[in-house]
């Protein structure tokens, strides 16, 4: 992970770890568990409660924001149980962020899967001083809209292209009343 940086002095800065005179630390692939009980065992390990402690206090996080389709990431994975991808997208979910679903509203799409889900809560990231979502590609506007309606962002770094789609999107939802 890189952060940015701008002294004012000049061109904005990459160094590694730097931004915030922040620790890194770089969650990976958060975890789906066939069964609730699961999660709360998991979490007791010393080692993944200590990591998910952090992610929820630590001020910044850093994240994407991920279109839901069936070519996903996730689902070509096999992350879900037979039919479970259907059921999400027939309710709604327009993206994830930390494998967390939500809908164009910034709502959480399925209860149920997001108790199974090891990891950051969306609601944490409504508390972040600096929440920054990292998202491009005009086939991600709903996406990133949903996780703005949702608050999870405060910061938002995309694309000339993606920006345009997402306003466009919005003044839709808009007149729709969504």
């Amino acid at each position: 992970m890189l952060s940015i940086w701008n002294d004012g002095k000049g061109p904005f800065h990459c160094r590694k770890g730097s931004c915030y005179f922040s620790t890194r630390r770089i969650i990976f692939r958060q975890c789906a568990r066939d069964r609730g009980f699961l999660v709360s065992v998991i979490l007791r390990d010393s080692g993944v409660s200590e990591i998910v402690t952090m992610g929820r206090e630590a001020n910044i996080a850093v994240f994407g924001i991920g279109k839901t389709s069936y070519q996903s990431v996730l689902n070509l994975a096999g992350y879900f149980k037979e039919g479970e991808y259907d059921k999400l997208l027939a309710a709604g979910a327009v993206g994830d962020i930390c494998s967390r679903f939500f809908t164009v509203s910034g709502t959480i799409c399925d209860d149920a899967l997001n108790e199974r889900m090891i990891g950051i809560h969306l609601a944490d990231l409504q508390k972040k001083e600096h929440s920054i979502a990292i998202a491009c590609g005009e086939e991600k506007a709903l996406a990133v809209l949903g996780a703005l309606q949702g608050n999870y962002v405060n910061t938002l770094f995309t694309d000339e292209l993606t920006a345009r789609e997402l306003i466009k999107q919005h003044d839709i939802s808009k007149h729709q009343g969504a």
